[in-house]
């Protein structure tokens, strides 16, 4: 499918917000406009809520479109449509498209009866955040190349858009949904760090989840202990008074005061030439997440390398160092 051009002046570098944005930049830019359209398409057919998310969303009320210095898309689902999204997904997206799970991989010494992507176990001992903390998916451009990890050959790399689930996050009033987290911070655990729970299982440590299931799911692959971990969220999901991307507050150590209430109606906020869904809410939301959101602060992008033309795999094939 040919791609369609969204952005104005792809041809020339620019000065956005004392920015430098390249064309090479833009480029990329448009190739995630396309894969939100695409996106959109598909939520739109299976009647599927969606909005925008951390930077994006942020972009969208700050610049009206992208940061200047920022090259990814985040958008967000409530867990029971972010299911839903995953059991339709693959078959709906364009062929030139894929859906990059985070537990569609293997590490070395694992069963792989799906002749999954496999990565090195050095990788995992590593806790990379992608793919075996990351608990949520990206769609990608397979004629795309968008490098993050110049080690990890076998992962998909091209152009993408992350889609993250947001779960119900303490606080609870209820000291049965308090154990339900607490039980998923331990299949997290045996997810990313099976050898964490292997220990506290041997020394006899309280825990909530039960300690025969815990055995069991220590015994098997990544991809399986990972979909135990989403399958328990599905199961437990319930209208909770704060929401948030679970893995998130693993990774950073902290939680964001992320009222449900802010999400509850959504509103549309231009994006480029487009608008994008988001929390009415929305000032409360960044006000959560950044501080004051307000304030012009550059980040570094998360690539090194991005091209919108070649192929990540020609890319790793043809031009990436070899040890």
């Amino acid at each position: 499918m040919e791609r369609k051009m969204y952005l104005d002046n792809i041809e020339r570098d620019e000065i956005k917000f004392g920015y430098l944005v390249t064309t090479q930049q833009k480029k990329a830019w448009n190739v995630q406009l396309n894969l939100i359209v695409e996106f959109a398409r598909i939520c739109q057919k299976h009647n599927l809520k969606w909005f925008a998310y951390a930077g994006t969303l942020l972009g969208a009320v700050r610049h009206k479109g992208f940061v200047p210095w920022d090259d990814d898309v985040d958008l967000a689902m409530f867990r029971p449509d972010y299911e839903r999204l995953k059991k339709v997904i693959v078959s709906e997206l364009a062929p030139e498209y894929s859906a990059d799970f985070w537990y569609d991989y293997a590490f070395e010494g694992e069963r792989n009866p799906q002749n999954l992507p496999m990565l090195s176990r050095a990788v995992f001992e590593s806790n990379a955040w992608w793919p075996s903390t990351a608990c949520y998916f990206k769609i990608r451009d397979e004629r795309t190349s968008m490098i993050e990890w110049a080690d990890r050959p076998n992962v998909k790399q091209g152009i993408g858009i992350d889609i993250f689930p947001l779960d119900p996050t303490p606080p609870f009033n209820s000291p049965q949904h308090l154990k339900q987290f607490k039980a998923v911070t331990e299949l997290m655990l045996a997810v990313s760090s099976p050898k964490t729970v292997a220990d506290a299982l041997n020394k006899k440590d309280p825990l909530v989840t039960d300690r025969k299931f815990l055995k069991a799911l220590l015994k098997k692959p990544f991809r399986e202990r990972a979909l135990e971990y989403e399958k328990f969220l599905a199961d437990h999901f319930f209208e909770s008074e704060y929401v948030a991307h679970i893995n998130s507050i693993f990774a950073y150590r902290r939680a964001y005061d992320w009222r449900r209430e802010y999400w509850n109606e959504l509103v549309e906020l231009p994006f480029e030439k487009f608008s994008l869904p988001a929390p009415r809410g929305y000032e409360q939301v960044l006000t959560a997440h950044y501080g004051n959101w307000h304030e012009l602060i550059r980040t570094h992008s998360h690539n090194a390398i991005t091209s919108a033309d070649i192929p990540y795999r020609e890319y790793f094939a043809s031009i990436a160092p070899r040890g």
